[in-house]
């Protein structure tokens, strides 16, 4: 004999799938008696489940030992709490526990069989030490003894439905699992090999067709995965499944079934060689539609209102569902999933009424939507003339709707709600749009309907986009006052573009198309018939370089800030494992000014010339000087080094971190930033108002922005 014993542990499927889903999965069970003195004997009848199962034996409760026959209850003397064990040639009887102030108990008889095995190691290792084989069978929980010889292992069972667990636990080996194994007679399990690697076990509902997959999580888009990239297993009667040779990683666990909702685990971390344990249990519940009532059931015109319903996943939604509510307002889908859901009411023109969000599970009864419809009426003009055009209001929470005005640029229609509104105006044709202010919709007590009219200035801005050999270019035109944008439009097939429902004033213009831009031209907008501006769209330059400390060390992972005359704002890269960097602008912008901004270093910025083609160096700041900008409820200013182009303040700024801090620098009551010492200029957004700023080294200069408005 080898000298190893291996407890066989068997307990109740009623106590196993009691523990499933909480997934306490020792599969152990352990009886713990408390010490006392010593208690009187009480009589305890013992009866036998079958009563036709015919065993003789003997039964032991402490130090007491009687001879039984299954086929007529036993009277025995016990001192409670005890346990009584059965030893019967043929039969295996659960043992039974007895508590204070029992007088009868009933044991389950099976007749005997026998479970055995080999356990196999790889070449060269040992049988571990903590193998252990534990078992599970209706109604009992109790220990028997299995014994080893050479790695064959033998346990008496009862002969019925038993689950069986060889594992080796504290080491890396994979448990084996057999589910509702039916012993009967002699039942060899064979060479059982221990592979080393992690596993996954698990319990899912136990319904028909049910499949579980393991695949290695991802950013969720609608076919963010392909089947090959799962492992997918069949649980078994009782739901249990298990995953062996699992990869360090990060996993989800799916589980799927016809007429049943998905049911997922996510962010799994397989870090070593064990096993893991996916909990909670997975819950497939059924399928069923969604009810949805609509009040009021249709609009005045007595058009019913159509119901979009979209499956939320990770970041991107799916189209569930989308038709008709009847003319009672009531809507349902077909049978869909459990999970979270987009839902949007609009009306027959387009409008939407209604967005929300749900979560739709096996719970969720009729979803009731009231659209406190408010009736809006006004206009649109354009300095003074009206205004055709389409009309998107947005408001907080995701509500939109689109109204059409008609030629005379009158409107009238409904929306969900009063307050405040962001109202974009767009062209009929769509080919421009210019962004409003918000609006405020009341409804007076004294009124029926909401007046909101939506004057905008007569600014007008027309042109034409071409590429450099003068062929019309269709693209998208972005129209800046500073470098903020205030309306977009679109060319025609011509190349030509117009927009009206501007400031009068100074703007820039820059047309964008696939792969190719313009420069910023400027432009005077005005009422009374602008100039036509020409816009030249040119492939874009790249502009290389690599970045260094002072001495001459690579910088990698600075973030790389850059502004030129032909672009507005700023862009922005990142330097490579070399200190390496690359990014295209406008062709034939002459000069950019760059910022580098390197942890642990102030940001320099330094002005470089991009005309040749040649690579750019730049150098990481040396010294350190502090700025400190006093408020910043307005507009930030722009920072002007010597020799540079104007740089927005905001640039400055490190973006977060990830921690949830705020971002370095930002500070309750203003911006400080560390930079290269030197002389430099804080100018608000017109450069009509300019302030010095002299950084001395290691010391922290001031600058008050409410001195630059």
């Amino acid at each position: 004999m080898h000298g190893v014993v291996l407890q066989l542990l068997v307990f109740g499927t009623g106590l196993l799938l009691d523990l499933i889903p909480r997934m306490r999965f020792p599969f152990a069970f352990a009886l713990l008696l408390p010490c006392s003195a010593a208690v009187a004997a009480e009589e305890v009848t013992v009866s036998f489940t079958p009563a036709d199962q015919s065993c003789r034996g003997t039964m032991q409760a402490g130090e007491r030992e009687l001879p039984f026959s299954t086929s007529a209850p036993v009277t025995i003397d016990v001192a409670p709490p005890a346990r009584i064990l059965f030893r019967a040639e043929g039969c295996w009887i659960a043992p039974v526990d007895v508590r204070a102030g029992t007088t009868r108990v009933e044991a389950r008889v099976w007749p005997a069989a026998t479970l055995r095995g080999t356990i196999s190691v790889p070449p060269g290792e040992v049988l571990p030490e903590s193998l252990s084989i534990r078992v599970s069978v209706a109604g009992t929980h109790a220990t028997s003894d299995c014994t080893v010889d050479k790695a064959a292992w033998r346990c008496p069972v009862p002969s019925t439905s038993i689950d069986v667990r060889i594992a080796a636990d504290g080491t890396a080996y994979a448990p084996h699992y057999f589910r509702a194994l039916h012993a009967a007679g002699e039942v060899d399990l064979g060479v059982l090999p221990l592979r080393a690697g992690a596993s996954l076990v698990g319990a899912v509902e136990a319904v028909d067709g049910a499949s579980v997959e393991l695949r290695p999580e991802r950013i969720e888009t609608v076919d963010a995965t392909r089947d090959d990239d799962a492992t997918r297993v069949r649980p078994s009667r009782d739901g249990f499944f298990q995953f062996t040779a699992v990869a360090p990683g990060t996993y989800e666990v799916r589980a799927t079934a016809p007429g049943r909702s998905t049911a997922r685990v996510r962010s799994i971390t397989v870090a070593e060689a064990r096993e893991y344990v996916v909990e909670p249990l997975l819950r497939l519940d059924p399928v069923a539609p969604l009810r949805v009532k609509i009040t009021p059931p249709a609009d005045a015109l007595q058009r019913p209102w159509t119901v979009l319903l979209e499956k939320n996943i990770g970041t991107v939604t799916e189209p569930a569902a989308e038709s008709a509510a009847d003319v009672t307002g009531w809507w349902e889908s077909a049978p869909i999933a459990n999970g979270l859901y987009s839902l949007t009411v609009r009306d027959a023109g387009g409008a939407r009424l209604h967005s929300q969000r749900l979560e739709v599970s096996s719970a969720t009864g009729i979803v009731d939507v009231r659209l406190a419809l408010i009736p809006v009426r006004g206009s649109v003009t354009a300095g003074v003339k009206p205004f055709p055009s389409k009309l998107d209001f947005h408001q907080t929470g995701g509500r939109s709707v689109e109204i059409e005005t008609g030629s005379d640029g009158r409107f009238t229609g409904l929306l969900p709600a009063t307050g405040e509104w962001q109202v974009r105006i767009q062209s009929p044709d769509r080919r421009f749009y210019v962004v409003k202010r918000e609006v405020e919709v009341v409804l007076r007590d004294d009124q029926n309907v909401a007046v909101v009219d939506l004057p905008l200035p007569g600014g007008r801005v027309r042109g034409t986009v071409v590429d450099r050999h003068g062929d019309p270019v269709a693209a998208d035109v972005v129209i800046y006052r500073g470098s903020r944008p205030v309306a977009d439009a679109a060319t025609d097939a011509e190349g030509k573009f117009e927009l009206v429902g501007i400031e009068p004033g100074s703007v820039s213009l820059r047309a964008v198309t696939r792969g190719a831009e313009s420069a910023l031209v400027p432009y005077d907008a005005s009422e009374n018939g602008s100039a036509s501006a020409r816009l030249v769209v040119g492939q874009l330059q790249k502009v290389e370089g690599w970045l260094t400390t002072p001495d001459g060390h690579p910088v990698a992972g600075a973030l790389l800030r850059y502004v030129a005359p032909s672009f507005p704002g700023f862009r922005e890269t990142t330097t490579g494992p070399s200190g390496e960097f690359a990014f295209r602008v406008p062709a034939g912008t002459p000069v950019l000014t760059i910022a580098s901004l390197v942890p642990g270093m102030p940001i320099r910025l330094q002005t470089v010339d991009t005309s040749d083609g040649r690579p750019v160096q730049l150098i990481a700041g040396a010294g350190s000087a502090q700025l400190f900008l006093r408020g910043t409820s307005g507009p930030m200013p722009l920072l002007l080094a010597p020799r540079g182009i104007p740089f927005p303040f905001r640039g400055l700024i490190f973006p977060p971190d990830g921690s949830g801090s705020p971002p370095r620098g930002l500070q309750r009551d203003g911006v400080v930033v560390d930079l290269e010492p030197g002389p430099y200029q804080l100018c608000n957004q017109e450069m009509s108002t300019c302030l010095p700023a002299d950084l001395a080294p290691r010391e922290k200069t001031t600058i008050d922005a409410e001195a630059l408005r």
